[in-house]
C-alpha cells in the first residue's frame, strides 16, 4: 500500500465517536471485492495524530449504514454485512454494559472490547 493510498483510507474513514479525535475509525472500500480496515490512534506527534490500521473483520453497524448512504456499499452488500456482523455488534454492546461498574465508568478489561 502506498502512502497516498494510506492517506486516502484515513480521509475516507469514519470515527466510532465523532466527538473524539482519537476515536477508533473504520473504512470500507471496493469495488473489486470489499476491503475493510480498522484504524487506531497510536500517538500524537506534537499536534499531529499518528494512526495505524490493519484489515478488519468487523465494522460497527452504525458505520456500515453511513458507508451505504455515501455509496461505498451497495444495498445488498450492506444487508449481508449487517447480517454477518449483527450478532457481533450486539454482543459488543452487551459486553460493554457488563464491563462497567455501578458508577458508569469503565472497569479493568473494558479495553479488551473496544
Amino acid at each position: 500500500m502506498t502512502v497516498e493510498e494510506r492517506d486516502e483510507l484515513l480521509e475516507a474513514s469514519l470515527p466510532v465517536n465523532p466527538r473524539d479525535p482519537g476515536s477508533r475509525r473504520y473504512v470500507v472500500r471496493g469495488p473489486d471485492g470489499l476491503e475493510m480496515y480498522d484504524i487506531k490512534l497510536t500517538r500524537l506527534d506534537g499536534d499531529e495524530p499518528e494512526f495505524h490500521g490493519h484489515p478488519a473483520t468487523f465494522v460497527p453497524g452504525k458505520l456500515l449504514s453511513q458507508f451505504r448512504d455515501r455509496g461505498v456499499l451497495q444495498q445488498h452488500e450492506y444487508k449481508e454485512l449487517v447480517k454477518s456482523f449483527g450478532a457481533l455488534d450486539e454482543n459488543r454492546e452487551y459486553l460493554h454494559a457488563c464491563l462497567r461498574d455501578r458508577s458508569g465508568g469503565p472497569v479493568l478489561g473494558a479495553a479488551l472490547f473496544p
